[in-house]
């Protein structure tokens, strides 16, 4: 059951995943990286910051992770925040 509710709620992600603090981060075509409660699924934040699809992602210390987009862009994120830093 938790493994089609996963795919239903991504089924437009890229191919791009990372976990990290209970975290699932999953890159998007449209750029933006979503991030899921991995005991859940639900929601728990979305980053808004490329304009095109992601094409990496990876964790910086332990508040911290970096994307990469095909917009030839990295972002530096904090976990807790929607914003890059």
């Amino acid at each position: 059951l938790k493994e089609r509710m996963l795919s239903d709620k991504i089924s437009y992600f890229k191919s791009c995943f990372f976990s990290v603090n209970y975290c699932l981060l999953i890159g998007l075509n449209e750029g933006a990286i979503m991030s899921y409660d991995v005991e859940s699924f639900n929601e728990v934040r979305k980053y808004i910051g490329h304009i095109d699809s992601i094409t990496c992602i990876n964790t910086i210390l332990s508040k911290y992770f970096i994307s990469s987009s095909k917009d030839k862009t990295l972002r530096i994120w904090h976990y807790k925040q929607s914003d890059c830093c």
